[in-house]
């Protein structure tokens, strides 16, 4: 579409422009047919005209109620289309022949998009009156409204017919139900619902599972369907991780904080035992209850993932080593370690890390403490 008063069909795979159709109005919708071998464009002439999309011919045009034609659609069968008018209207034509079939009326305001469910049967308007109506396409009775939509709205269904999306000028997309919901249908949407909810919050299965026993105002039968979810619920060993990670890094926590990041990050190397930055937080964790024995093999393992990955040890890594080893009375190999982040540090990449370099204060403070006269 174009201002200028013409319409390009392009290639879509290399952008190349096919036809270019000419003596249109400006233009405000274009629709392809079901089986792409017609076109139909729209504008503010009140005409609409159907295209040969392979030729560019034009094969008819019609006008319809005055004012300008803001959307079109084509039925899935591709025997009708849908128009959406500034009159306030909406009306069907047969998309053979350019007769009208009937006129729907209920909107107060411009009708700016149209479309058809994937059945054909209904037919859904949105108009500047903040309302989208669902029609049935063949009698064009009006089935039900949502309101309650910004200026500038649009609207598309779902492939499977039984939600719409709406777009809006206030940036907002919104689902809607077109469909009755059975009961049971219902009642497990709030289940799936409730259980996400709670794995929002915690992440760790056995968290949500404790919940759900607990929690107040659920049927014996609810309950039952929730602890179901949850125990075939995906647990997101990501999201298990950053949770112990922002326990776990910062010394002075309590304790109940540390042995939450333990049992996260032991759960996310569950999930990917592999992966270097889950068993640095795992390292770090059990370093900070005072695991260290456990700490210790466990950082070694994420070093030597993490320092091929990252092309040479990360700081995460080598700090936490310095400390464990120097808690573990290993002092020639905690000054060891240091140097190993004193050097890492150099590294245009972990330079200006305020993480990285907390860690660094961190080990040289616990460090330095250790070879006062008197310490152990």
């Amino acid at each position: 579409m174009d201002g200028d008063g013409t319409v390009k069909i392009w290639n879509s795979a290399t952008g190349k422009e096919l036809i270019t159709l000419n003596g249109i109005s400006k233009v405000s919708s274009v629709a392809f047919s079901p089986d792409g071998q017609r076109l139909a464009s729209v504008g503010d002439d009140e005409t609409v005209k159907i295209w040969d999309s392979a030729s560019g011919k034009e094969l008819f045009s019609f006008k319809g109620h005055a004012g300008p034609v803001r959307s079109a659609a084509f039925s899935p069968d591709g025997q009708r289309l849908a128009l959406a008018r500034a009159d306030q209207t909406e009306s069907m034509w047969d998309s053979a022949t350019g007769k009208e079939l009937f006129s729907l009326k209920g909107h107060a305001g411009s009708v700016e998009s149209v479309a058809f469910s994937p059945d054909g049967q209904r037919l859904a308007t949105a108009s500047e009156d903040q309302t989208v109506k669902i029609w049935d396409s063949a009698t064009g009775k009006e089935l039900f409204s949502l309101k309650g939509l910004s200026f500038g709205p649009r609207v598309a269904f779902s492939p499977d017919g039984q939600r719409l999306a709406t777009a809006t000028g206030d940036g907002f997309i919104r689902l809607w139900e077109t469909i009755n919901l059975s009961p049971d249908i219902r009642q497990a949407r709030v289940t799936n619902w409730l259980v996400a909810n709670l794995f929002g919050k915690t992440p760790l299965r056995a968290d949500v599972l404790e919940r759900l026993r607990t929690l107040p105002g659920l049927s014996r039968t609810q309950r039952q369907a929730a602890f179901a979810v949850a125990r075939t619920y995906h647990e997101s060993a990501g999201l298990l991780n950053r949770s112990a990670w922002g326990l776990a890094k910062l010394p002075g926590r309590a304790a109940t904080a540390y042995q939450k990041a333990l049992r996260y990050s032991e759960e996310a190397c569950q999930l990917e035992p592999k992966n270097g930055l889950y068993l640095n937080t795992l390292g770090v964790a059990y370093y900070r209850v005072g695991n260290y024995e456990k700490a210790l093999a466990t950082l070694q393992r994420s070093d030597e993932i993490n320092k091929t990955q990252f092309k040479g040890s990360i700081p995460d890594d080598l700090a936490f080593l310095a400390m464990t080893q120097q808690q573990l009375g290993h002092a020639k190999e905690a000054q060891a370690e240091l140097q190993r982040l004193r050097g890492r540090m150099k590294d245009p990449r972990w330079a200006q890390d305020a993480e990285a370099q907390g860690f660094l204060r961190e080990a040289e403070a616990l460090l330095a403490i250790s070879k006062k006269p008197g310490s152990k």
